[in-house]
């Protein structure tokens, strides 16, 4: 995928460009219990829904599902406060689970173009660091409709091996949660195709 192309399904592409809408600074807002996002890839569709919340340190955490086809995949535990969403748990099929010692921050808000930060993690042993930085507001065409989101990079690589870098984009509205996602030469890329969401101000 170029820059100027989004994901693409059997040679139907989602469209951006650059919007002429002067570029917004929005905050964040977390998605209840219910929310329902489906995305097209290149042979399936993929389902993600949030199925639970609990409170752990006086902070709402959101329990998410992850289903490829009819099969669940993966499981997610995202804590969302006025400052940030961010991963504390990952669970990658029936085994391997990732506990972070300090939050993933996959969105730092308020959101604008050019803020950017850096996550520390541990994965089996081995230390990450994740580059994060929100390049630009774009307009995006999908089957579903026409979007404006924030077209965030993230670079992620061994700790003191930056050459092995592998580069995952994403389009973010807060409005609505994740809209188009592609990673450099590897998984498939997806894009919005129905969702259902209920969202909660912060606090």
């Amino acid at each position: 995928m170029s820059t100027e192309e989004a994901p693409e399904k059997n040679s139907e592409k989602v469209i951006n460009s650059k919007s002429r809408r002067p570029s917004p600074v929005l905050d964040g807002k977390a998605f209840d219990v219910g929310s329902m996002w489906i995305y097209e890839t290149l042979d399936a569709t993929l389902t993600i829904k949030v199925v639970d919340k609990y409170i752990e340190k006086n902070k709402d955490v959101y329990v998410y599902d992850f289903y490829y086809g009819g099969e669940k995949v993966a499981e997610e535990h995202r804590l969302c406060t006025k400052e940030y969403l961010a991963k504390l748990k990952s669970v990658q099929g029936e085994s391997k689970e990732t506990i972070f010692k300090e939050p993933l921050i996959l969105y730092k808000f308020p959101l604008r173009v050019g803020k950017k930060w850096t996550n520390r993690f541990e994965i089996q042993g081995v230390n990450y660091i994740s580059e994060v930085e929100v390049l630009s507001y774009e307009k995006l065409k999908t089957k579903s409709g026409i979007y404006f989101a924030y077209k965030i990079r993230h670079k992620t690589y061994p700790q003191g091996l930056e050459k092995e870098a592998i580069i995952d984009t994403d389009w973010y509205n807060p409005e609505i949660g994740l809209i188009a996602y592609s990673k450099e030469g590897g998984e498939n890329p997806k894009a919005i195709f129905k969702y259902y969401v209920k969202t909660v101000e912060l606090k």
